[in-house]
């Protein structure tokens, strides 16, 4: 066991009392009472012994000095001229940057890492792109964004598909084949630099996932080089199984993309393609082109296929048979939300090749970007924007709710979020707020995803409620017609001293405590002569012992209530004056002929603003009929 300052001094006094490792030890024990063998060993002792006649004292003078002098790294004149050296020339290796500032390489390594916090990022290797390419990409992504924010589930009718080599030695890394040695070895490491391969070819989608593999090969299984017959011949195949994946219905809206490979261009498989998709097409020579070069938008070129490479030859497959089916089985184990996390990220990089002006992009911060709640999981963009994953707390209701419940909570929720409630800067979360919210309402009004989402807790995302193109504040209207001034008195006739003011009286009693400024002001419909009724039915409750009695209700001043209603009737008087004055009885008509007045009279202004231009800068002059001409001044 480790010993303490104090242990070692009395080790160091016992040895010079004892001169004997053994009553030294039997010393000590009795003295920590410690089991014999739990004692300092001989080596120990003498260990102790020896550090303290060498360096005049039992403590450690070595802890936290050892190794390289922190003198270097710590150096803060160091660490600047580092700093500076990194903002200037951040693509320097160390050997070269040590060379200018001075300093060993070990330390410039040290001062990046540790003092720093820098980190050594593999910059990607792309086709350099030409002023037409970006033009066309940015072609592209001004028409998929466009296309999105018009049919927010469009996303979802999307297919993305691409190609791409298996070796079967895998990847080769030089860096490893290292020899160390006096003189260079008569060896070399041989390996099929082009071995067995196979190719394939997949399909994403970011609602059904992924349909593949397709592997192009002929009819003995062996690996064949891509052209346009046997491309689509794996197309065919493709369309067979997404027909028996979708309805009728749903293939019949299904877009289709692909890149510009020769064998995609051709003539022949173009027209192909037409005869499956007919126009809903994205690639090269059709009415919707696919930019050149662009891997970094294509799903499967940025994700799957890299993570697939990092993930099949972790078994290290010995045969071509093997190999496919590690791509079959990492294939099937894809979660279901990474597909939605996917298509949703396609959105961000869309609007990131926008902002970078068509060229490629990397290493994007997906935070600096709105969310596509479209492409969100329902339950995911609940949590996101209402702070919870229960559909009913969202709309404020009971497990228990009614469909009359759940409209009243829908229509009163939906006032609070509305987009024309917020201003410029909260607009789009409004948006996506409101859409959310009607989601949530079109889930829980239809009885069989009600259903599911009780027995279960999820939600069908697939289901037409919530992934066709609605508009949904077209659907809140159709819900809850126009108010007019009409159904304002009408409601609050049926309204008065019914059950419903009753329980919103007592629940504004309890949650102002019996103030009743706040109570004539939270109640629907409240004048200031509805007092004394609520002060009777108040008393008769709390008589009655359904409600607590409250001072600032028994013990309310007179002075209090006779400014209540002074102040009330001030406000009706304003009220009164405000109506004659700009002419309105209370009617729709009065209303419109209101609006109509406004217009006359500005029109009215405008009329006379061109009459006093005119006065000023114009003159008369007659001409020789004695007519007069107008002939206005103006600058040459």
């Amino acid at each position: 066991m480790p010993l303490t300052v104090e242990q070692k001094t009395k080790v160091v006094t016992l040895w010079y009392e004892t001169k004997s490792y053994v009553d030294t030890r039997r010393r000590f024990c009795r003295e920590y009472d410690l089991r014999t063998r739990d004692g300092p060993t001989n080596c120990a002792i003498q260990r102790i012994v020896k550090h303290f006649e060498h360096k005049g004292t039992v403590h450690n003078q070595s802890k936290g000095n050892s190794g390289r002098p922190a003198s270097v790294t710590k150096s803060q004149a160091n660490i600047d001229a580092v700093r500076d050296s990194a903002v200037d020339s951040p693509k320097k290796s160390h050997r070269r940057r040590s060379q200018g500032l001075g300093i060993k390489p070990t330390s410039v390594g040290r001062i990046l890492t540790k003092e720093l916090k820098l980190f050594p990022y593999i910059i990607s290797i792309r086709h350099k792109l030409s002023q037409d390419d970006m033009r066309r990409r940015l072609d592209m992504c001004n028409w998929l964004g466009d296309r999105m924010e018009r049919y927010p589930n469009w996303i979802n009718q999307m297919w993305f598909s691409d190609e791409a080599h298996f070796h079967l030695n895998g990847a080769i890394n030089n860096h490893n084949n290292i020899f160390w040695g006096s003189e260079p070895p008569e060896e070399i490491t041989e390996r099929y630099l082009k071995g067995p391969t196979v190719t394939c070819f997949c399909a994403f989608n970011a609602r059904w996932g992924m349909l593949g593999p397709y592997w192009f090969e002929n009819d003995n299984s062996r690996a064949v080089t891509i052209n346009g017959e046997c491309y689509r011949a794996v197309l065919q195949k493709f369309h067979n199984d997404l027909a028996q994946k979708v309805t009728p219905n749903q293939l019949s809206m299904t877009w289709f993309m692909q890149d510009c490979a020769p064998p995609h261009t051709a003539g022949d498989t173009i027209t192909f393609l037409q005869q499956l998709f007919r126009n809903r097409l994205v690639a090269l020579g059709t009415a919707h082109d696919w930019a050149p070069h662009s891997p970094d938008l294509n799903p499967l070129d940025y994700w799957f296929w890299g993570a697939a490479k990092g993930s099949v030859y972790v078994n290290h497959p010995a045969t071509l048979d093997d190999l496919k089916q590690e791509v079959s089985g990492y294939l099937q184990a894809v979660p279901h939300e990474t597909y939605r996390k996917v298509g949703q990220n396609f959105g961000v990089r869309i609007n990131a090749c926008l902002n970078r002006g068509g060229a490629h992009i990397e290493n994007i911060n997906y935070k600096d970007f709105a969310y596509r709640t479209s492409a969100m999981p329902l339950l995911d963009s609940c949590e996101r924007f209402f702070g919870t994953r229960d559909l009913y707390t969202v709309l404020s209701v009971g497990r228990d709710a009614s469909d009359a419940d759940l409209r009243r909570a829908y229509r009163r929720q939906a006032l609070l979020v509305h987009p024309d409630r917020a201003g410029a800067a909260e607009r789009q979360t409004a948006t996506a707020s409101f859409q959310v919210l009607s989601k949530v309402h079109a889930v829980l009004i239809d009885k069989e995803h009600r259903a599911l989402y009780d027995e279960q807790g999820i939600v069908d995302e697939e289901n037409d409620t919530i992934t066709q193109d609605k508009d949904w504040d077209q659907y809140f209207r159709l819900l809850f017609k126009k108010i007019t001034v009409a159904d304002i008195r009408a409601f609050e006739e049926t309204y008065r001293e019914s059950e419903e003011e009753r329980d919103d009286l007592r629940k504004a009693y309890l949650d102002s405590q019996g103030d009743m400024d706040k109570i004539l002001a939270t109640v629907l419909c409240a004048r200031i002569e509805d007092e004394p009724r609520f002060v009777i039915f108040l008393e008769t409750s709390i008589k009655a012992g359904d409600l607590p009695t409250y001072p600032a209700f028994r013990k309310e001043s007179k002075r209090k209530r006779e400014a209540r209603r002074r102040r009330y009737r001030a406000e009706a008087q304003e009220a009164e004056e405000t109506a004659k004055e700009i002419g309105l009885d209370g009617t729709e008509t009065s209303l419109t002929a209101l609006i109509k007045k406004q217009q006359e009279k500005h029109q009215s202004k405008m009329e006379s603003l061109l009459d006093n231009l005119e006065a000023k800068y114009c003159r008369t002059n007659k001409g020789s009929s004695g007519k007069a001409s107008g002939k206005c001044k103006g600058k040459k």
